[in-house]
């Protein structure tokens, strides 16, 4: 599976927000959200990169 650098940020932001919004949008939490967001959307794509 190829995704555009563009598509794999959209995918970071939804997940993101997804944390976010299970913590009622509390602040202070944007980086880590962020962080952690970016790790689990790399770790699936990198599970189903030979995925056509």
């Amino acid at each position: 599976m190829t995704i555009s650098p563009e598509e794999r940020e959209n995918m970071i932001r939804m997940a993101a927000y997804f944390k976010a919004e299970k913590r009622q949008f509390a602040p202070g939490f944007e980086t880590q959200d962020w962080a952690d967001a970016e790790r689990e959307v790399d770790e699936w794509l990198s599970q189903h990169r030979h995925v056509d």
